[in-house]
C-alpha cells in the first residue's frame, strides 16, 4: 500500500483513507491530538478529552507550504488563518479519536502493525458532493504532510498537489450514473490500467487474488460464478461483460453467516455493478454498486465492512500484485 493512496468514497457521503505510519503509536497519537504537533500537519487550536467537549481547530495552511510556492487564486480563501469549532464524540487513547467537524464526523483509528501503525481516517455523514470533494483533496495533502513529519521524507508542494488531487477526486468520485439509494456504492482511484482491473474481476486468478481463493468463475454472459467463504457461498449469474468497461452480476444463491449465529440469504436477487473509467493509460476510476444492499437488511453492517475490506484488497492487488483475499482454513 502506497503512503499516498487516494481515498475511497463509500455510499456517496463517506471518505476513507488508510496509511501505514512509522511508530511508536504514542507518537502518532500525539500528532493527532496534541495541538502543538497537530499544527505541524493539519491545524493547531485547542484540545478536548471528554465526549461532548468543544475544541478549536486553527488552520494556517501557508505554514505548510514548501519554499517558493504560489497560492492559486481559487485557494486564496484557504490561505489565511481559519478557525473552526469541533465537538469530541469519542476518545480512546492510542486507539480512536473522533469529532464532529466540517459538516460531518471525522474518525481516526489506530492499530499497531509490528513497528508501524495503521491509520484509518474516515470523514462520514458529509452533507453534499461539493463537501466530499473539498475534504478529500484536503485530507489527502494534509496526510502527505503528516507522513513527511513522521518519516523525514520530502514534503510535496502543498497547493499544486492539492490542485492535482482535486482533479483526481472530481473524476473518480463522479457517481452521477448511480443512485446511492438503490444500494451500497463506492468509488476508487486505482493506479492500474482498466484492462488489468477488468481481468481482476473476470478471471479465476484475479478473483482468487483479492476476494476469495475458493471459487469457480464463469467466463461468458449467462454463465455462473460461485464464490466460497468457508461454509458459506454466493452464486452469481453473469449478466454483462464489456471488456475494460463494465461487469454486472446477479445473485442467484447465497448464504451469509451473521454475527448472531444465524444465516442470511438476503443477497439473492441483488445485483453487482462494476464500472471502469480510464483516467489515463495507467489509472482507472472504479465505480461499484451492490444494488439491493440496503441498511434495512440484517446483513448490511457485516456486508458494508466486507465490501470495504475486499475493495481495498482489490485496489492492493491491481496496484501491487498482492491482495488480501479470504483464505479457507486448512
Amino acid at each position: 500500500m502506497s503512503l499516498n493512496d487516494h481515498g475511497t468514497l463509500l455510499n456517496s457521503a463517506e471518505v476513507r483513507f488508510v496509511r501505514i505510519l512509522p511508530g511508536p503509536i504514542e507518537r502518532v497519537w500525539a500528532f493527532i491530538t496534541d495541538p502543538e504537533k497537530r499544527q505541524l500537519w493539519l491545524a493547531g487550536g485547542t484540545t478536548a478529552t471528554q465526549t461532548g467537549d468543544k475544541f478549536q481547530l486553527e488552520f494556517k495552511n501557508r505554514e505548510l507550504e514548501t519554499p517558493s510556492e504560489t497560492v492559486p487564486a481559487k485557494y486564496q480563501e484557504y490561505a489565511c488563518t481559519i478557525a473552526s469549532e469541533a465537538i469530541l464524540t469519542r476518545n480512546e487513547p492510542m486507539s480512536l479519536h473522533s469529532f464532529l467537524w466540517g459538516g460531518g464526523e471525522v474518525i481516526f483509528e489506530l492499530t499497531p502493525e509490528g513497528e508501524n501503525v495503521k491509520l484509518v481516517l474516515t470523514h462520514r455523514k458529509l452533507p453534499d458532493h461539493e463537501q466530499v470533494l473539498s475534504v478529500s483533496g484536503g485530507w489527502h495533502i494534509h496526510l502527505a504532510v503528516l507522513i513527511s513529519k513522521l518519516t523525514g521524507a520530502t514534503q510535496p508542494p502543498f497547493w499544486s498537489t492539492m490542485e492535482k488531487l482535486e482533479n483526481d477526486y472530481t473524476a473518480t468520485f463522479d457517481l452521477s450514473a448511480m443512485n446511492p439509494e438503490l444500494g451500497f456504492c463506492a468509488a476508487l482511484y486505482l493506479e492500474a490500467p482498466a484492462t488489468k482491473v477488468y481481468e481482476a474481476l473476470t478471471t479465476s486468478a484475479g478473483i482468487q487474488s483479492w476476494w476469495t481463493e475458493t471459487c469457480e468463475i464463469g467466463t461468458t454472459e449467462g454463465g455462473h460464478s460461485t464464490f466460497r467463504f468457508g461454509e458459506t457461498s454466493k452464486t452469481m449469474r453473469i449478466e454483462k461483460l464489456v471488456p475494460a468497461t463494465e461487469v454486472r452480476w446477479r445473485c442467484t444463491d447465497s448464504s451469509i453467516d451473521l454475527e448472531d449465529g444465524s444465516t442470511s440469504s438476503e443477497w439473492i436477487g441483488t445485483e453487482f455493478l462494476f464500472q471502469l473509467k480510464p483516467l489515463s493509460d495507467q489509472t482507472t476510476a472504479l465505480h461499484f454498486q451492490h444494488i439491493g444492499l440496503l441498511p434495512k437488511l440484517d446483513c448490511y453492517s457485516e456486508c458494508f465492512r466486507g465490501w470495504t475490506r475486499f475493495l481495498s484488497s482489490l485496489k492492493q492487488y491491481v496496484e501491487t500484485g498482492k491482495g488480501e483475499p479470504f483464505k479457507a482454513e486448512s
